[in-house]
């Protein structure tokens, strides 16, 4: 296998511009450069932003520091401004409002204005003026001064307030945000894009007053603002305000004095905690020697960001060396460079170890040089460490004399200065061309191996890689062989390896899956009683020539994935990118796409990935970075990995259906489980199959429409059932198969005929059959009133057993008696005319309208109010003062004094002959003869023959029996009537 040369950098960018097919050697030739540390420690959450605080001067007039002089980049108003020679490549615009823009070359520009201040959060002053004062641009607020100073790793903030607020509390500094959305993260806030990648990173507060105590303070997202606390107890006034924004975590790239085109800065990296380091393989030597390369330290500075501090060079500077093809750090830093001249030998290739003193000064510590150096034999393309075990790939090594070219790996004892070496080995069956060692790894004693030239029977270049496991620098024995198990030519299966035992990735970068020819996988690999692979991650916005798994790492329960033709914002931007994997429990789950917000076409974003689960970062290397007016310089751009909550989703029942989540990630039952990051809203959308529907919805969504705030783990739980036949009993239409539930049963109509609805679907509700939309059953019919009456002339129409139609809503015939009569002068009768449902009015004649018929006896009737003739009082009959008379109403005559048979007046009395004869005037049966009994005498008479009240001599009026028994009877038949006649009569 050749050795890279230069025009490989131009190839490269070919690829990624174009998608064209990749060049063979070149592209296999990368290195692998991290030593994972393993680790066991999940996703962390987020927290809120904790205080730093660092020993700056008192903050009193006299006494606020002097920035560093630096190429101010402020300018008042709408001037365009130049990014300045600072390494953060951000310059600031300060607008005649006090809207302050911190803006990056390509794409940030992010507007902080102060609000609000004090402890009411009263409305600041707008500011009276601007000046540049000692590399400092300088807003007057009255009581407090605001300033920026651009400095070597971002825009440091500040806000002096002069006097103390009046009355007690928290004094707060309100800023409000434009052109990124702040998201409180880890130790402070990182302002991001509406897509969620991340562009600036505002940390390193600090608070403290005139005499140099820092002060408790916070920093906070309220609403889309900043919200800047800090307690002023006994505090001396002034008190100083300090943040400190910055392009994340940093962006790598050599120092502007050191910069030349077409370094490649970004080939490899390797990140441990604070510290990186970033190769530039093609950088020139100091005494300008052409493409012998460089390796450069940074290290992370009080929160704000990773800022340079050593180039790194060989004590012998070769030229066309290719030192930084490959790093790795690990406690010590080892670089590769694979093209050295070793003796005779060109493309040889050694490698370096470098050492740290207290002070943070590297320094090499041993030269690792082959012991059998050949032509090409590119020891140091990989390299990877763990402890004094350094593990060197030499993809052009020769198993043996007889089969050369295979690909070696060297084990090196590097303890001690003077290197020693164990033994190198190739890999099984080797065959020329194999570029096994084009990629290592190392974890706890066992080495992962990349041969991404390997052939698989007929198959070119399918790849392989292996394991092996070692004791300190023995004979390693192999353990697995890792291979593709749908392999194809050319999918360079191995092309980076990478290892966090009990787990080894895989890169496939030219792999064709479902996402498009070339677009790349990553093939995840667990050992158990031996090595099987459990996963295939894929980029789930893949398309073709994407090459993911150009670099692999792993660390913990993630993988992060380099991409380096991947889109980037737009369908014309093959910038690249890497993908996070996290470890859900039983597979690995895409979580992030991380990107640079400035990514332009070509830059290859993810040539070289490495990963530190401990400290929650990554680094991504893109060599062909153009860094301010520096064609492929080449940088590498540090990121926090964000905390992630999990969200499950369960699909159950006996029907199917599947689960969408907005943003993507969830289509379950493909995928169930996925990472999403805190403070993420998540829409999730259930959808049944035919021939199913939802049931239920439970555990943190209640209903079908489900909204979720990802701020913990979450678990929703969708339950999907078969549909159901007719006659099957239902609560809702989409639980049947006709999409019609009626009557508490799936229907085979929806059985609705408006309002006047005389049919039913089930039995219980008065239907014939279940299931069936059919009339009403006998009972239920007559029962259920479709038009009730709606007035006195207007029946009730019932349904009847022979339709499902209500008959038609009558009207009572014209002559009807709505409103009987009580009485034909007091209430006459009212009737229906035919066509109004309402009765006419029930009149009445006035109350005391005479009403009476005529009859003497029964008194003078009159109407009463409600319409009755009610009889008046009967008339009182005076006495005679005779005896033998009865005082009694006869009509029509009236009163009469009716003379009582057989009665005469005896002394004033009475006295009755008895003649024998019955009061019905019958002979008594006693009589013998027919001849009539003597009479006899009843009475006591008076005591004398005048009868009181008569004229002397005159004689008793008389009536003969019959007559007296007619009036008796009379008088009898019109005391029965007279009730019956004044009863109130009945109404309908």
């Amino acid at each position: 296998m050749s050795q890279r040369p230069f025009v490989v950098r131009i190839v490269f960018a070919a690829v990624i511009l174009f998608g064209a097919a990749l060049v063979v050697p070149g592209f296999v030739e990368r290195e692998p450069t991290r030593t994972p540390t393993p680790s066991t420690t999940r996703l962390v959450r987020s927290s809120r932003a904790s205080v730093h605080t660092r020993a700056d001067e008192p903050a009193s007039e006299a006494s606020v520091p002097a920035m560093e002089p630096v190429a101010v980049p402020f300018v008042a108003g709408d001037r365009a401004l130049s990014a300045g020679d600072d390494a953060s490549g951000l310059a600031t615009r300060v607008e005649s409002d006090g809207t302050v823009h911190i803006l990056h070359a390509r794409s940030l520009d992010l507007g902080l204005r102060l609000a609000r201040a004090g402890r009411s959060h009263e409305p600041t002053r707008a500011p009276s003026a601007l000046r540049v004062d000692e590399g400092r641009a300088v807003l007057d607020r009255g009581a407090i001064r605001e300033w920026y100073v651009s400095a070597a790793r971002g825009v440091e903030q500040g806000f002096d307030i002069l006097t103390r607020p009046l009355a007690s509390g928290l004094v707060t500094l309100e800023l409000g945000v434009s052109g990124a959305v702040p998201v409180e993260r880890g130790d402070g806030i990182v302002f991001a894009s509406p897509d969620g990648t991340d562009l600036a990173a505002y940390r390193a507060l600090v608070v403290s007053d005139a005499t140099g105590r820092s002060l408790a303070a916070s920093m906070r997202v309220v609403d889309g603002d900043i919200h800047i606390a800090f307690d002023d107890r006994d505090a001396e006034y002034p008190v100083r305000v300090d943040p400190f924004v910055s392009m994340l975590l940093g962006t790598l790239n050599a120092p502007m004095a050191e910069m030349s085109q077409n370094e490649g800065c970004g080939y490899a990296v390797s990140i441990r905690a604070a510290l990186a380091v970033v190769g530039c393989p093609f950088a020139e030597g100091p005494g300008n020697e052409t493409d012998a390369g460089a390796a450069y330290v940074f290290q992370e500075i009080a929160g704000t960001g990773f800022s340079f501090v050593q180039r790194l060079v060989p004590s012998i500077v070769v030229p066309n060396a290719h030192f930084g093809k490959s790093v790795v750090l690990n406690g010590r830093i080892v670089v590769g460079a694979p093209n050295q001249v070793v003796g005779a030998f060109g493309g040889a290739g050694a490698a370096y170890v470098f050492a740290a003193n207290g002070a943070n000064v590297w320094s090499e510590f041993s030269a690792v040089i082959p012991q059998d150096p050949s032509d090409s034999l590119n020891f140091g393309a990989s390299v990877a460490l763990e402890g004094d075990l350094l593990v060197v790939g030499a993809p052009n090594g020769s198993a043996a004399a007889s089969v050369v070219s295979t690909g070696t790996v060297y084990l090196v004892d590097v303890a001690l200065a003077t290197p020693g070496f164990g033994p190198e080995f190739a890999g099984p069956m080797p065959a020329a061309g194999d570029g096994f060692g084009s990629s290592v790894a190392i974890s706890t004693g066992h080495i992962a191996v990349g041969a991404p030239q390997r052939d698989q029977s007929s198959l070119l270049n399918a790849g392989a890689a292996y394991v092996y496991n070692t004791a300190g620098a023995s004979a390693p024995s192999l353990a697995g062989t890792l291979l593709d198990p749908a392999p194809s030519a050319g999918s360079f299966f191995g092309y980076d390896v990478d290892i966090a035992f009990p787990t080894a990735v895989v890169g496939c970068p030219r792999a064709n899956t479902a996402r498009g020819t070339a677009s790349g996988a990553v093939g995840v690999y667990e050992f158990t009683s031996a090595w099987a692979r459990t996963d295939w991650l894929v980029a789930p916005d893949g398309l073709a020539a994407d090459f993911l798994g150009t670099s692999v790492a792993i660390a913990g329960d993630a993988i992060l994935a380099g991409s380096p033709a991947t889109l980037n914002f737009s369908a014309a931007t093959r910038g690249g990118a890497a993908y996070l994997f996290v470890d859900e429990g039983s597979a690995f789950t895409f979580a992030q796409k991380m990107r640079p917000s400035d990514t332009v076409n070509g830059d290859g974003v993810g040539f070289d990935v490495d990963l530190d689960r401990v400290a929650n970062r990554v680094i991504l290397g893109m060599p062909l970075d153009q860094v301010g007016n520096v064609v492929q310089a080449g940088s590498a751009r540090v990121f926090d990995i964000p905390p992630f909550a999990f969200v499950r989703v369960g699909v159950h029942g006996g029907g199917t259906g599947s689960v969408l989540s907005v943003p993507d990630g969830i289509l379950c039952p493909t995928d169930c489980v996925e990472p999403f990051g805190i403070g993420a809203t998540l829409m999730l959308t259930p959808t049944p199959a035919a021939g199913s529907y939802l049931a239920s919805v439970t555990g943190d969504c209640l209903s079908a429409s489900c909204s979720l705030s990802v701020s913990v783990d979450r678990s929703v739980d969708f339950t999907f059932e078969l549909k159901k036949a007719n006659g099957v009993s239902c609560s809702a239409a989409v639980q049947c198969t006709s999409n019609n539930c009626v009557d508490g049963v799936c229907c085979n109509d929806g059985c609705a005929a408006g309002a006047a609805d005389c049919q039913a679907c089930s039995v219980l509700a008065g239907g014939m059959v279940d299931g069936t939309c059919g009339p009403l059953a006998s009972a239920a019919a007559s029962a259920r009133v479709c038009h009730p009456s709606a007035g006195g002339c207007d029946p009730v129409e019932t349904c009847v057993t022979t339709s499902t139609q209500c008959p038609a809503d009558m009207k009572r015939a014209s002559g009807y008696v709505c409103h009987p009569s009580l009485s034909s002068v007091c209430d006459p009768a009212e009737t229906c005319d035919g066509a109004s449902a309402t009765c006419p009015t029930d009149l009445h004649a006035a109350a005391t309208t005479l009403c009476d018929n005529g009859i003497s006896c029964d008194g003078i009737a009159r109407c009463n109010a409600v319409g009755q003739c009610v009889d008046g009082p009967a008339p009182t009959c005076l006495s005679d003062n005779n005896p033998c008379t009865v005082d009694v109403c006869v009509d029509p005559v009236g009163c009469i004094n009716a003379m009582q048979p057989g009665c005469m007046v005896v002394d004033g009395g009475a006295v009755f002959v008895d003649a024998g004869l019955e009061l019905d005037g019958s002979v008594d049966g006693s009589s013998e003869g027919g001849v009539p009994p003597p009479p006899t005498f009843r009475g006591q008479g008076g005591c004398s023959c005048q009868v009181a009240g008569s004229p002397p001599g005159a004689t008793p009026a008389r009536v003969s029996l019959a007559g007296l028994l007619a009036i008796m009877t009379l008088a009898l038949a019109r005391a029965a009537r007279r009730p019956q006649r004044s009863r109130i009569k009945a109404r309908k």
